[in-house]
């Protein structure tokens, strides 16, 4: 007798697939907004903006949060602030500009 599903066999989704098509999906929608986006280098689940007040030595969250995405762009770069709430994601940042810090140095050298 078979149990949980009469029978049945559990679907199992196939991962891999959802992330790439949830990649595609992103990288659609990014480009909708910013024509020059190339590719999505890294993803954040939640991160949220802070501005920080030297006079007041004050950070004040700006209420923008939401996903991050870091994009090859096919244009000028430019980076502002960024904060996370997961430090796992905090750190492959920090790995992925580290590494592209250190190809923009090698290759102006």
């Amino acid at each position: 007798m078979a149990r949980g599903g009469y029978g049945r066999r559990k679907v199992r989704p196939n991962l891999a697939a959802d992330r790439e098509g949830t990649r595609l999906l992103n990288l659609t929608v990014l480009r909708r907004l910013d024509p020059a986006v190339a590719d999505i280098l890294i993803t954040a689940a939640h991160v949220t903006a802070y501005s920080f007040d030297p006079t007041k030595t004050h950070w004040s969250r700006k209420g923008v949060e939401g996903s991050l995405f870091v994009v090859k762009r096919n244009a000028a770069d430019e980076v502002t602030g960024i904060w996370f709430y997961d430090p796992e994601e905090c750190e492959e940042v920090a790995q992925l500009f580290s590494r592209a810090h250190e190809w923009k140095f090698e290759t102006e050298t």
